[in-house]
């Protein structure tokens, strides 16, 4: 993919680092009488998630697990944090509380502007938010947060911090849809209205970190379901197939157990994934605890997943056989 004008960088950071600079920062370092260098923007956030996460590791009863990705965003988080009072009258305002309470951990400056609700599990402690920049969505970015009673559990996010691209188009949503039009087919027609989106290549699995500013042009009569096209370029940044298999997954823990010739023996593992994340057993059996291993195999999965559907396959040979889901196990 190519990388255009406007665009804003996202680099990868490791925990330990973030760690360090946050033990650097409470242990008051002595100065030399040398003149100290000015924070950047970046490292300023840096320090701020460290202390965040250090605050999470003094209150938590359980030692939490942070995974970092794209520029500090949290790809998970599980730990115990107990909620106070005054955090809301019921668990959607107390997942708000707790979101804006540790902003710097999510590296979002105003989580009420920037995440917008999308939904709740069925039992009511699950629940889903769509990032928004500059009130225009980023496209496939969410975050989740787990609530059991009034502790939150747990963090699930794909999501992009810091976005600096202007809000403003350069382009023309018409300039677009001719665009989307003239690769689209002869019969593609444009379908309903062409709005503007943010576009992070890498939350789809593609290795382009840069965030862009999109046009995305919906079609009907096309094999194509809507272009992205970038509102400086004019350069088609993704086309998100028209005709996609849903998503469904189960990834289960083996529990240690040697293969027995019977991968779908359900009492000899236990369920850690659904398509929407961690799972939670609605026999009472509460959510589910995956390791880092099952962690990394359902960011991988998922990624390998719109690999395949971007080229409108669902399977590596397109011939599943009827069978549209993904069932794995973990052996360890």
């Amino acid at each position: 993919m190519n990388h255009f004008a406007r665009k804003a960088t996202v680099p990868s950071l490791i925990f330990c680092f973030l760690i360090a600079a946050a033990l650097a920062c409470n242990l008051g370092q002595a100065t030399t009488g040398a003149a100290t260098p000015t924070p950047s923007p970046a490292q300023l956030s840096d320090q701020r998630q460290a202390n965040d996460i250090a605050r999470l590791y003094q209150s938590s009863p359980i030692t939490p697990t942070v995974e970092l990705m794209n520029g500090g965003a949290v790809r998970f988080a599980s730990f115990s944090a107990n909620l106070p009072p005054n955090s809301g009258t019921n668990n959607l305002a107390r997942a708000q509380w707790f979101l804006n309470e540790y902003r710097s951990l999510i590296r979002l400056d105003d989580p009420a502007k920037e995440l917008q609700y999308v939904r709740t599990s069925p039992d009511g402690g699950t629940f889903w938010f769509q990032q928004l920049h500059q009130g225009i969505p980023v496209h496939d970015a969410q975050l989740t947060v787990r609530i059991e009673g009034t502790t939150v559990r747990q963090i699930i996010g794909g999501y992009i911090p810091d976005i600096n691209v202007s809000p403003a188009p350069r382009l023309t949503a018409q300039a677009a849809e001719a665009i989307a039009l003239q690769q689209a087919g002869p019969k593609a027609q444009v379908l309903g209205g062409t709005q503007l989106r943010y576009l992070n290549p890498s939350l789809l699995g593609f290795k382009d970190k840069n965030t862009y500013l999109a046009w995305r042009v919906n079609l009907s009569n096309s094999v194509w379901a809507s272009f992205f096209i970038d509102t400086d370029s004019g350069a088609v940044l993704y086309k998100k197939p028209g005709d996609v298999k849903l998503f469904e997954l189960n990834l289960e823990s083996a529990l240690h157990n040697a293969y027995d010739g019977n991968c779908f023996n359900g009492t000899l593992s236990d369920k850690w994934f659904d398509e929407d994340g961690v799972y939670y057993g609605y026999e009472g059996t509460g959510l589910a605890q995956p390791d880092a291993e099952g962690n990394l195999a359902f960011k991988n999965i998922r990624i390998a997943y719109d690999f395949y559907n971007y080229y409108g396959w669902d399977s590596y040979d397109n011939n599943p056989d009827g069978k549209h889901y993904i069932e794995v196990f973990i052996q360890g």
